[in-house]
């Protein structure tokens, strides 16, 4: 059946920029939304945040493409259903290096504060690396370089799992996503995935 599509903005302080919706999409259809277009100037040029997209009843499949360093690299990730969102997640592949740095980003779903817990192993003995903890108000989101200092404690050749926890007795729903952008100009290209949750 015919559905219709509703995308909605918000910053990463969790502010609603507002949506737009696309009406009457067919079965099978597409609904391509450009970030470009002038129908979205309502997030203005320097728009960095996430975004829900909806239906009015049928199920969606949702893709995102991002030109990333004046179209040099690309980068694209899959959107989640609500029932794939959970508190608990592992990033397989993540790293701190000269020519590559994950960049953890964590997104809280709810309309409540969230507590996340993120914790670095070392891939040959399992030992815990490091650990933090980020802070996340209402529907905000917030992206952890693991360049910086607070995971000098993995070194600076590491490759390997980071367990990412929402805490509390019943804590939120949140998202973990990872992006590898390479930090050298001589290599091109980025790795970019969701973490998988953890039941």
């Amino acid at each position: 059946n015919a559905t219709d599509i509703t995308i909605e903005f918000f910053k990463n302080d969790g502010t609603s920029l507002g949506a737009q919706t696309v009406t009457g999409v067919s079965a099978n259809g597409v609904a391509p939304f450009l970030l470009n277009d002038a129908a979205f100037a309502l997030v203005g040029n320097n728009f960095v945040g996430w975004a829900k997209v909806s239906s009015s009843g049928e199920p969606l499949v949702v893709s995102a493409l991002s030109v990333l360093n004046k179209g040099k690299r690309l980068t694209g990730v899959d959107g989640l259903a609500n029932s794939q969102v959970n508190t608990r997640y592992v990033c397989g592949n993540t790293a701190r290096s000269a020519t590559e740095n994950t960049q953890l980003t964590l997104l809280n779903t709810e309309a409540r504060n969230a507590k996340v817990m993120v914790r670095l192993f070392d891939p040959n003995t399992g030992a815990k690396l490091v650990q933090t903890t980020v802070k996340l108000v209402p529907n905000s989101a917030a992206t952890v370089k693991f360049s910086d200092a607070l995971f000098a404690g993995a070194g600076s050749n590491f490759q390997g799992m980071t367990l990412v926890q929402a805490k509390g007795a019943a804590p939120p729903k949140i998202i973990a996503s990872v992006t590898n952008p390479y930090g050298s100009s001589k290599l091109t290209g980025t790795n970019s995935y969701m973490c998988s949750a953890i039941q």
